[in-house]
């Protein structure tokens, strides 16, 4: 191979290693933004109990942060609180994607948000191995970047391969204020939900929630994003 071509593939190469190891250095960050923002929430839930008309996640001024909006709702389908309120967030959720799964399937799944695939980095993912695989976009005010819904759609497709996840059981959903449709992708492959449907749907559930942190949590989010 000539010295022009090894040069050009070392500088392919360097590329490449510089993508990889930033798109890991925002993983870290994002991450750790989740973490630090959950922990601080739990010290002002003592100032909720307080005032009735405290709204901690208004103090923390998220507004329209959509991945701490990602945090929170990840937070609530968490298989562990689910599995301590007879799963009913997670069954409200799936019916608001109009998305069947057995019984046996709603339970020890696994959540990860900012996931990494090869293309793309999803919002959350939630899956259970060989069962089924959620990818959710969450878009509160930004628009998608380029090509973005085909990408996380591929390396959905990707990853379902490595999971042993039937197709007909690898879901596509798309959350937005309203309900908008992807810009620019395919339609039939995405799910649209709304931040409405969310919140109609999640606020039946609250008299039925049995952990007070768990409420003051969802009741404060509801309130957030009722106002988008």
């Amino acid at each position: 191979m000539s010295d022009i071509s090894n040069s050009r593939l070392n500088k392919i190469n360097y590329v490449i290693d510089l993508f990889d190891s930033q798109r890991t250095q925002r993983y870290e960050l994002r991450t750790k933004m989740i973490t630090d923002f959950i922990q601080t929430y739990s010290y002002f839930t003592q100032t909720h109990n307080a005032s009735n008309d405290f709204n901690v996640l208004k103090s923390l001024k998220i507004n329209n942060d959509e991945v701490r909006h990602s945090a929170i709702l990840a937070w609530l389908l968490n298989s562990r609180i689910n599995y301590y309120e007879n799963n009913l967030l997670f069954d409200m959720f799936l019916e608001c994607c109009h998305i069947k799964l057995s019984s046996e399937n709603t339970t020890g799944y696994q959540i990860r948000t900012e996931f990494a695939g090869s293309e793309s980095i999803v919002d959350m993912l939630i899956y259970k191995k060989n069962n089924f695989i959620i990818y959710l976009e969450n878009k509160v005010n930004a628009p998608e970047g380029f090509d973005q819904c085909n990408r996380e759609w591929r390396d959905m497709r990707k990853l379902g391969e490595r999971l042993t996840v039937p197709r007909n059981k690898q879901f596509a959903v798309f959350l937005t204020p309203f309900g908008r449709k992807p810009e620019k992708e395919n339609d039939d492959h995405w799910i649209t939900l709304s931040y409405v449907s969310v919140g109609n749907n999640f606020r039946q559930l609250i008299p039925k929630i049995k952990s007070a942190k768990t409420r003051y949590l969802l009741e404060d989010w509801l309130e957030i994003i009722s106002q988008f």
